[in-house]
């Protein structure tokens, strides 16, 4: 948009963005753990995930990750809603083998 469109008219030429916002390509059956999870591994997100996710994940990562099929040496941010959800799902698959 040029500047004469505003008054008084900026030194800068300015764009209009427009966002669509997409379903989400997936559902979340925990949210609360969803969230838990993402928090921890945002948290220290320059870290690997593996030890991002440590403590979220009460000391079995390797064996989640493995599960979820997610590489335990990538950082946070690049991983996806989906795989994030793998994440949780296969948290809570592992608990119930733990604990019946």
């Amino acid at each position: 948009i040029p500047p004469g469109c505003f008054a008084p008219p900026p030194k800068v030429v300015s764009s209009v963005v427009q966002f669509t916002f997409r379903k989400c390509p997936t559902v979340v059956l925990d949210e609360k753990l969803f969230f838990r999870i993402v928090r921890s591994a945002f948290q220290q997100r320059r870290k690997m995930l593996k030890n991002s996710l440590a403590s979220a994940l009460d000391g079995c990562v390797e064996e989640v990750l493995a599960a979820a099929k997610i590489d335990p040496a990538v950082r946070p941010e690049a991983v996806s809603v989906e795989g994030f959800d793998r994440i949780c799902r296969a948290f809570t698959d592992t608990k119930k083998r733990a604990y019946g």
